[in-house]
């Protein structure tokens, strides 16, 4: 009887902007998966646009990637008069309630919607693990909030069912939300989310030492498969052994063979869903005056960090040109410079010259990270 008498009190909403029932999208690389859900039986009913405007479910992304779309379980078949359904995700705000930023809408004609209909979304809705959204309803063409005015049931449980989330409603115009249940974590409605890992995995330069430098691979998704070595000029190259679908960094060395001439790396890390990064950094050595211009070629448009580890004695200037475009540095002997060369990149190729003027030599790596 608590729980009918909420809903009651309470109309339940859904928010969003555009769209249709249907199947999954196949226009993405990665298969959709259903990341998140609350489908178990329970005894709570939402009244959707009886109390409140708005009605919404936070839930956690467990995966990174494109949300595609969701099921709900709202019927309308003992309701004498319903209009279509709006359903949006929202971002959610510190205070755990959505915000009014919508990534995603929709607009169910039939203004109901089982959990075995699938509603797409138009929009990329790019998620991120860990962060919190909403999945916001509203019937924005029908007779508005008030006694009487029910559109639709939502139906859920009690007990705080889904832990990573939580039933609100906002009387106004989604700016003030509230929880029915007060300070306790009680309501949710039922709800599953379809998610798409789109997310490439991450090569991070990590370390440097005086021999070679430290690369770690990640992908927080759908987990690593695989690495391999494309490229080992004058570097022997050790892959650490790993679990295929982990999602823990996986560390990769590469040393120098020969300190005197420079030495370049390519990766290909691929996650489970597919996913491809690849990566590149360089490492040599720019040594005094007269020096010969050291050219790199195929430089990935990610490798957009140039760090310059000057020695003591070291070289006093070092001329970075990057597709034509010359940036040239005074060095301070003993020191560590940086420099951002995103701006001169393209998709495509890039070739990377350098060139040093001094008495000593300096250590650069052109990678993906600011060390």
């Amino acid at each position: 009887m608590r729980v009918r008498s909420f809903a009651v009190r309470l109309g339940l909403t859904l928010a969003a902007v555009a769209a249709l029932v249907a199947p999954p999208s196949t226009a993405y690389a990665a298969t959709p998966d259903v990341d998140q859900e609350y489908t178990a039986p329970g005894f709570a009913i939402a009244l959707l646009s009886e109390c409140c405007r708005y009605s919404a479910q936070t839930f956690t992304a467990g995966t990174s990637g494109t949300l595609v779309g969701v099921n709900v379980d709202v019927t309308n078949d003992l309701v004498p008069s319903s209009s279509p359904m709006h359903v949006a995700i929202r971002t959610v705000g510190s205070d755990g309630f959505p915000t009014g930023t919508v990534l995603g809408d929709a607009i169910v004609s039939a203004g109901s919607a089982s959990l075995s209909d699938f509603i797409g979304f138009p929009q990329v809705v790019d998620v991120s693990a860990g962060v919190q959204y909403a999945i916001v309803i509203d019937y924005p063409f029908g007779p508005g909030p008030g006694p009487g005015h029910v559109q639709g049931l939502w139906h859920g449980g009690s007990g705080d069912p889904y832990p990573r989330g939580l039933f609100v409603s906002s009387f106004d115009d989604g700016i003030v939300w509230f929880n029915a249940a007060g300070s306790i974590r009680d309501f949710d409605m039922h709800f599953r989310t379809y998610v798409a890992d789109t997310a490439k995995p991450l090569c991070r330069l990590t370390k440097r030492t005086a021999t070679g430098i430290q690369i770690s691979v990640s992908d927080v998704g759908s987990g690593l498969k695989s690495i391999d070595v494309l490229k080992a000029v004058n570097a022997s190259v050790t892959v650490s052994a790993f679990t295929t679908g982990t999602t823990n960094p996986v560390v990769v060395n590469a040393t120098k063979l020969n300190d005197a001439v420079s030495s370049q790396v390519a990766l290909r890390a691929r996650d489970m869903k597919g996913n491809v990064t690849d990566c590149d950094p360089i490492l040599t050595t720019v040594v005094k005056a007269k020096s010969s211009v050291q050219m790199f070629r195929d430089v990935m448009q990610a490798e957009h960090w140039v760090t310059i580890s000057n020695g003591d004695p070291g070289i006093t200037k070092l001329e970075v040109n990057v597709n034509g475009d010359r940036h040239l540095l005074r060095l301070a002997a003993g020191r560590t410079t940086t420099l951002d060369i995103s701006h001169a990149l393209t998709a495509g190729p890039n070739t990377i010259a350098l060139r040093g003027w001094g008495k000593g030599s300096a250590d650069v790596i052109i990678s993906d990270t600011d060390l």
